[in-house]
């Protein structure tokens, strides 16, 4: 056989056999848990969950603005896993009724820096305290409770009522919140009721540059506390008055 045909065999037998190897090298990683599948908006697929002890009446989230999330979504049954990262950004300890969750710390000038995230599956909504983290609630059911506390500081937010989300094993939801009565301390960071919450009474406390984000089809009977002059609004004309007899100069 000609040298010319040799070598053109090997190369097409490498052009052929390279990306099978790679598969199946990938395949490997994946069974041993150092990649994960991940579906067309980044929910890994169920891999990787842990169930919690119980359903915890206080939750607090620590991370760096930015680059550590948390989705909360509606389940059965508590449980937890990762949508974005790995296992090692993040710690979950649970220590009687509380749920700490603290993700790894971030140099924002390392170019190899990536997002964290991770998905909370909640059968209710717990007291929630955010330092430096994003949050947002969704799933296929409905969350409904009575007297709601959120603390968001050093650069966090929530978005309420607002995401239209998929959660592991392909369900769909929009995430809708009722709330009988809604305290929000929200301090340089920002909080977004969305058109799906539903709030009896809202309660809010605003310092220091937060911002407050009210869809005009959410619907919120009552509005009371303190807003600084330093606080961002953005609503329609029916929540917008309220809000402002709110702001201390």
């Amino acid at each position: 056989m000609r040298t010319s045909n040799k070598l053109l065999i090997g190369f097409f037998a490498m052009v052929f056999i390279t990306p099978v190897l790679m598969g199946l090298a990938l395949k490997k990683k994946i069974k041993a848990g150092d990649y994960y599948v991940v579906d067309d908006i980044g929910f890994n697929l169920g891999a990787n969950r842990k169930q919690l002890a119980k359903q915890p009446q206080v939750i607090i989230l620590r991370g760096t603005p930015g680059y550590a999330g948390c989705n909360i979504i509606s389940s059965e049954k508590p449980a937890c896993d990762f949508s974005f990262g790995n296992e090692g950004d993040y710690t979950v300890t649970e220590k009687g009724d509380t749920l700490e969750i603290e993700f790894r710390r971030i140099n924002a000038n390392d170019p190899e820096t990536y997002r964290a995230k991770v998905n909370l599956y909640l059968p209710t909504l717990p007291e929630l305290k955010a330092d430096g983290v994003e949050v947002s609630i969704s799933g296929s059911q409905a969350f409904n409770t009575g007297a709601w506390t959120v603390s968001l500081v050093n650069g966090s937010s929530i978005s309420i009522g607002d995401e239209q989300l998929k959660e592991a094993g392909g369900k769909t939801g929009t995430g809708f919140i009722t709330v009988q009565k809604l305290s929000a301390q929200v301090n340089k960071s920002r909080i977004l009721l969305g058109e799906h919450t539903t709030v009896g009474e809202l309660h809010i406390l605003a310092t220091d540059t937060a911002s407050l984000q009210m869809a005009p089809s959410a619907r919120i009977e009552n509005i009371s506390g303190t807003i600084d002059s330093t606080t961002t609004i953005s609503t329609s004309g029916k929540y917008l008055l309220p809000l402002s007899k709110l702001i201390k100069q």
